[in-house]
């Protein structure tokens, strides 16, 4: 079939043609107008489009371009009219449907833009100080300011914020502080209010909104001084029933907010920030209005509904009591936006008739007609973020270790075994270059479902095929996390702790959890806090297993508040009952620390009766050491209850904590042995513990005090000796070791353990010194050897510890010694000998044993009378060493038949010796 068409028809189809092409060619090429004006520390240039037009700014060397996603011709005339300080030449290209604009950058600087209404204003920022030439416009450069951007986009290198003024208020709702901190990649706001207050927060065209349910005036003064491109300005909206701040600030930011005990604290940063507890969201159908979409919150504030100042548009805001509680991802939908938030909830509202209203558990959000939502549109709910609109997977951030993604397996529809079936099959199946991929499912699958040790043999037989692997980030990462379910918490660390790992959030939560398990407790709460923003992108176990070791992280570190924050976390998990026990154990913590002793002692006592392992033995430590305080118990009571916990739960930090106390206590009754024995104890069974250095250096001081001050001399001698030779490694090195045996030593001679006392000395002697403090111990050793009739061996020790420098007092010390054991030994002429040119007390008494031991009476005589010179001349009474050596002539005369000496010696003699010894 054929088709005629007329000329006319033709000519008019043409003209038609014609017509719209002409119009489409207009559009394109419309005009736009292009303003500017200057600051003292930047130019401002403006873009007057008629419609919302993407666009990207930068800075290329001394370049400022600015390419929009749309066509236009752009009017410079008013800025070449102008002709800004730090910008000039703009020039204009078309490239590929798109406007590039061109300025050149007179001075060095950064790049600033943001939208106003459908304006873009790109600011050229050349740093404090910089001032504008001479040929700025001023009044042209306020008219631009306030036309273009709201009132609190100020000046980023001025000293002080530049709120926007707000009517003021007779009365406000409580006081508030507001104090800012810069530090490496985050920017922190600490909000200090008097009344406790709920918060949201939210970021959008480059506003950071924080709003509060209570009304005061903010004031952002010592914001200014850390003003910076994170954060850039500050201002107030005239709202007369809470408090609303808004910010300038750079963009592709995410912030973070978390309530403290006094307020609310909010971090912007550069990396993914997740809600800790995501809001969450779901359809309800209701038969008379329709469908409607509903919220999922707990603790939520009054509905806040305000006209955005700087876009236009009507935002409704609900503030919320829980900390980091916010929706993770925006949802759009045809009549509303439910926008990505902090903290809280914030809806932009499209339609005129959409009713917010706000519920115990939740805010619904209807139309009076119903929503135009269908249920495909918005998932039933559940664990999982929403799905958007057209039914595609919301953009969320991607995780290293998706341990929910791994525990289904390749056969969602069934269990475990079939799964893991279906994954040896699929192994056995493979082609050697396809092998590792199955192994590295298997392993996955595995790790998923809490077998570890398998996934852990198959990742080790992938390395062993391919040592590159270990280069890999995830491969890293989920051996890591092997390791640790295999308590192999040094490996984890080390493999955690990679360059390719240090931007990986939820690796940063794993290494938490190993340095909380070793101890570590200030890097374990470092990583937590740093990983914590994609805690609620984990599975529900490692959830609470995160959660779990971070509040023991914040209790060995004395956080109260910080403690809090992470049990109030637990409230949208899925815990078992033994993890419900044990969150009650934490809150009786919380009640003890907070002075509540009744609801502490309520809480342990609940979580002893369980009867639940684990947190009952952490209850019963809490309720014994609550009795100690509180002195419902005394120390002894303490101990008999500690010891019967000693087996209730084995090998990790309870067990060592246990050991510790327990030995303190035991030291403070008195009880050395069994303290002393309790601590070394934990100390050998916990080697690689950061808490062993303590406890070795606790009972070095417990030793010290005993052995070294004077403690052990309340005690007996032969369990005191028996103590220091049982924790003999304790001795410490040096002089305060040598005193202590010494002392000891001394002891044992004073109640005639002269065995005892050599075997002290000798092994200082043979195991521990050198030099010139072997020589004087050995001096004290043989003094004993002498004393226990061994003066051979006393010979022995003195000479094979002989040295060529030693001090004089201690080598004449020696040289008696040596001379005593040679006239014990009857070797009387190499003694006499050795005293030659000595004269002292010590070399006469040792001269009149010589004497008396060769029997030599006329030497003991006169010598015995050398020594007493004219004493008996003296009326004052003898000494006892003066009476022996009057005896010791006495008897020497009589041996050697001398009558008449005798004679002379009772006559000088008889009257001094009639009283006292002898």
């Amino acid at each position: 079939m054929s088709v005629k068409i007329s000329i006319s028809e033709y000519v008019l189809a043409i003209a038609i043609a014609l017509i719209s092409f002409c119009a489409s060619t207009a559009f394109a090429q419309q005009a736009i107008t292009v303003r500017s004006g200057d600051h003292p520390t930047y130019s401002r240039v403006v873009f007057d489009w008629p419609r919302n037009v993407a666009y990207v700014a930068e800075l290329a060397g001394d370049k400022l371009e600015i390419t929009f996603s749309a066509n236009a011709i752009p009017d410079f005339s008013a800025v070449r009219s102008n002709d800004p300080a730090y910008l000039s030449n703009p020039v204009y290209v078309e490239e590929g449907g798109n406007l590039k604009v061109t300025f050149d950058a007179t001075r060095p600087g950064r790049v600033r833009h943001f939208r106003s209404g459908t304006k873009v204003v790109v600011d050229l920022m050349v740093g404090e100080g910089a001032q504008p030439t001479e040929n700025v416009v001023a009044n042209d450069a306020e008219d631009v300011v306030e036309e273009t951007a709201p009132e609190e986009v100020a000046d980023t290198d001025s000293d002080t914020p530049q709120p926007q003024i707000m009517a003021s208020r007779a009365e406000t709702d409580g006081d508030l502080t507001i104090q800012g901190r810069s530090n490496n990649d985050v920017f922190t706001i600490d909000y200090i209010w008097d009344v406790d207050v709920k918060a949201s927060a939210f970021i959008r065209a480059g506003t950071l909104w924080v709003v509060f349910d209570k009304y005061t005036v903010a004031n952002h003064n010592e914001l200014g001084g850390v003003f910076n491109d994170r954060l850039m300005s500050a201002s107030q909206l005239d709202e007369k029933s809470q408090t609303v701040l808004t910010y300038a600030i750079d963009p592709n930011q995410n912030a973070r907010m978390i309530k403290m005990t006094n307020g609310w604290q909010l971090s912007l940063r550069s990396n993914v920030a997740v809600p800790q507890l995501p809001i969450e969201i779901g359809h309800q159908s209701i038969s008379s209005v329709g469908e409607n979409i509903f919220l999922m919150a707990n603790e939520l504030g009054n509905v806040i509904n305000v006209q955005d100042p700087y876009i236009g548009d009507n935002l409704t805001i609900v503030t919320a009591g829980q900390s980091s509680q916010g929706v993770a991802e925006q949802n759009n939908y045809t009549e509303f936006n439910i926008l990505k938030s902090a903290q809280g909830i914030a809806l932009q509202l499209i339609a005129d008739d959409i009713f917010v209203t706000r519920h115990e558990t939740g805010v619904s959000v209807s139309g009076q007609n119903g929503l135009a939502v269908s249920k495909s549109s918005v998932p039933i709910l559940r664990e999982a973020l929403p799905a958007a609109k057209d039914g595609t997977e919301m953009s969320a951030p991607q995780l290293l270790l998706d341990f929910a993604k791994w525990q289904t397996g390749p056969l969602p529809e069934e269990g475990y075994l079939k799964n893991r079936q279906e994954l040896l099959y699929q192994l056995s199946t493979t082609t050697e270059g396809d092998r590792n991929e199955a192994r590295w499912n298997l392993a996955t699958f595995d790790l998923a479902n809490s077998n570890a040790a398998e996934a852990f043999g198959i990742l080790q037989l992938m390395a062993e095929s391919e040592p590159g692997l270990v280069e890999n980030p995830s491969f890293r990462a989920v051996s890591a996390v092997a390791n640790i379910k295999l308590r192999r918490f040094d490996e984890a660390i080390d493999l955690l702790t990679h360059k390719t790992l240090v931007a990986e959030l939820d690796a940063l939560l794993w290494r938490s959890l190993a340095y909380e398990a070793k101890g570590e407790h200030q890097k374990a709460m470092d990583d937590f806090n740093l990983g914590v923003d994609v805690l609620s992108l984990q599975t529900n176990d490692d959830r609470a297993e995160f959660l779990f070791s971070s509040l023991r992280a914040g209790s060995a570190l004395g956080n109260i508040e910080y403690m809090n924050n992470q049990i109030n976390g637990m409230s949208n998990l899925v815990l078992n009952a033994k993890q419900l026990i044990e969150l009650d154990y934490w809150r009786g913590r919380m009640a003890e620390q907070y002075g509540d002793e009744v609801l502490a002692a309520e809480q342990y006592e609940k979580v002893i009766t369980a009867g639940v392992r684990y947190p009952a033995a952490l209850a019963k430590v809490a309720r014994v050491n609550q009795q100690i305080r509180l002195g419902e118990i005394d120390e002894m009571q303490a101990i008999d209850e500690l010891e019967k916990l000693r087996f209730a739960w084995r090998g990790d930090d309870f067990e060592l904590d246990l050991l510790k106390q327990l030995g303190q206590l035991y030291v403070d009754e008195h009880e050395y042995r069994e303290g002393l024995a309790t601590l070394r104890q934990a100390a050998t069974y916990f080697p690689r513990s950061p808490k062993t250095s303590d406890l070795t250096r606790q009972m070095s001081n417990i030793y010290n005090d005993l052995f070294l001050n004077g403690g052990a001399d309340s005690m007996a001698p032969l369990k005191a000796m028996a103590l220091f030779l049982e924790f003999r490694e304790l001795t410490p090195l040096g002089t305060d070791g040598d005193t202590m045996s010494r002392n000891l030593a001394s002891r044992m001679v004073t109640v005639d353990l002269l065995d005892d006392a050599a075997e002290l000395l000798e092994y200082q002697v043979e195991y521990r010194l050198q030099g010139v403090a072997r020589a004087d111990i050995a001096s004290d050793l043989a003094k004993i050897y002498v004393m226990n009739k061994e003066p051979d061996k006393a010979l022995q020790i003195l000479r094979s510890t002989r040295q060529s420098q030693v001090p004089e007092d201690i080598e004449f010390e020696r040289r008696m010694i040596e001379i005593r054991a040679l006239v014990e030994l009857g070797q009387n002429e190499e003694a006499e000998v050795m005293l030659e040119g000595v004269n002292n007390e010590v070399a006469e008494n040792l001269r009149s044993d010589i004497y008396w031991n060769s029997e030599d009476w006329e030497r003991v005589v006169s010598h015995g009378y050398q020594r007493l010179g004219q004493r008996w001349q003296d009326s004052m009474e003898l000494t006892n060493d003066e009476r022996k050596q009057v005896l010791r002539i006495a008897v020497a005369l009589a041996l050697d038949e001398n009558t008449a000496g005798l004679e002379s010696l009772r006559s000088q003699y008889i009257s001094h010796m009639e009283n006292g010894m002898f």
